[in-house]
């Protein structure tokens, strides 16, 4: 299992550490872990978390987009 920091996250959804900071604070992330120095810690749950909100927020069904990410 992966781990993440919020700069890696942001880098890799291509958004600011803001908008990871806003998800979290309404509640689409959840348990987002902390280290010694009360950083946030992401984990592979937390991607794929991300990835079903994105595109459920560009109006894919989940189990629309399943079948378009078999493509």
């Amino acid at each position: 299992m992966g781990s993440y920091t919020i700069r890696e996250m942001a880098r890799k959804f291509d958004m600011q550490p803001s908008t990871l900071r806003y998800y979290e604070d309404q509640g689409l992330l959840t348990d987002v872990g902390r280290d010694d120095a009360g950083r946030r810690v992401y984990d592979d749950e937390h991607i794929g978390r991300l990835e079903d909100c994105l595109l459920q927020a560009c109006g894919y069904e989940y189990r629309r987009a399943q079948a378009v990410l078999r493509l």
